[in-house]
């Protein structure tokens, strides 16, 4: 179980944080950086720090991309389509252990929020008496041969594989006997859950809020009870991009952090539902998403030590991508994973003493 400060409660403070500044910022209009995201409210932080002109005020120009899905984003960094993303965590140290397409490194300096996840199950499962794990085991057990449960996550190194992993252990349902799991892009598991296609999934906000809206699903479980205060996103970058282009990162992550902040603030809420809306849910409602952000499956945007990628949460990540099969010993070993998480870059980033060293060039 992962609780950094007992509780995720203690982190959300509401309290308004002065914005770090950039003492050797990058000169404005060097460059464009092009940060990829994919639509889910914890990308907030980032839709925030361009919407309201934080990254422009620290000398950034940022091009955000919307991206379908966690591979795309992966691809992306790794081929140079992208500066820098939103993306799962656990994402990042897959890469770095070699289970990626090609071989590359990186790093993170910024997680960008808690929790946001939940496990919603179809309606129709609903409808025939599941009301929890027990009866959801019961289900899997009595089906017959080729109607195996089908679940859906993210990706398979994301927090959302584990907890669902997590949550059917619990109830003794047997991924691959029981039920299978797929990977499906986090802005097509509402869809798939009304058609049929999967009985149930483990997704981050607003997708949940969006089913059981809909009537299509309810709410089964809760990363909040499942893994109290876990890390979820972070900023990934190529570890190159981090060291050649210094200034920018450390700027990009002191405009995320003060962003990030403002998102928590429950008063800013109805005008970061617009804002997310616009940018990332274009089908949902400004009120829709609205109501995503004041539910308890809500992302932790800001608190103390939160955005810190301290080596302690790169460990229990680390820790449950081994405990699922995800991550072998080997490729601790040989990748240095935890070496991805760089406290100091996220240190030098907020810090008022803020030294980049970088010099930029035409």
């Amino acid at each position: 179980m992962w609780g950094p400060v007992g509780t995720a409660a203690a982190y959300w403070t509401g309290v308004k944080v002065a914005a770090p500044s950039v003492s050797n910022p990058p000169r404005q209009g060097r460059y464009t950086l092009r940060v990829g995201y994919v639509p889910l409210l914890d990308c907030a932080p980032l839709v925030a720090a361009v919407e309201l002109g934080i990254c422009q005020r620290n000398r950034l120009n940022v091009k955000l991309m919307r991206q379908p899905g966690w591979a795309n984003i992966r691809d992306n960094v790794i081929f140079g389509e992208l500066d820098a993303a939103h993306a799962p965590a656990g994402l990042l140290l897959a890469i770095n252990a070699g289970l990626a397409p090609v071989p590359a490194h990186c790093v993170t300096a910024f997680v960008f929020s808690l929790q946001g996840n939940a496990i919603t199950l179809s309606k129709r499962l609903y409808d025939r008496g599941i009301r929890d794990i027990a009866d959801l085991a019961q289900e899997a057990r009595h089906r017959r041969d080729g109607e195996m449960l089908t679940l859906g996550v993210v990706s398979r190194y994301s927090t959302h594989a584990h907890l669902l992993r997590q949550w059917l252990a619990e109830g003794g349902i047997k991924p691959g006997k029981d039920a299978r799991i797929v990977i499906l892009p986090p802005s097509q598991m509402a869809q798939s859950l009304a058609a049929g296609h999967v009985d149930g999934f483990c997704v981050g906000e607003p997708w949940n809020t969006v089913s059981v809206a809909k009537g299509d699903g309810w709410l089964a479980g809760h990363s909040a009870t499942l893994a109290p205060g876990h890390p979820e996103k972070v900023l990934m970058v190529r570890r190159d991009f981090a060291e050649q282009r210094d200034a920018e990162h450390l700027a990009l992550v002191a405009s995320l952090h003060e962003a990030a902040a403002w998102c928590a603030e429950p008063g800013n809420r109805a005008e970061l539902a617009a804002l997310l809306q616009r940018r990332a849910f274009p089908g949902l409602t400004p009120k829709l998403v609205e109501r995503s952000l004041a539910s308890s499956d809500a992302p932790i945007f800001h608190g103390s030590e939160l955005h810190r990628p301290a080596p302690r949460k790169a460990s229990w990540l680390v820790d449950e991508m081994h405990r699922h099969g995800l991550l072998s010993a080997q490729a601790v070993a040989d990748a240095h994973p935890l070496e991805a998480f760089r406290p100091d870059l996220y240190d030098r980033a907020i810090s008022p003493k803020t030294k980049a060293t970088t010099t930029l060039t035409a």
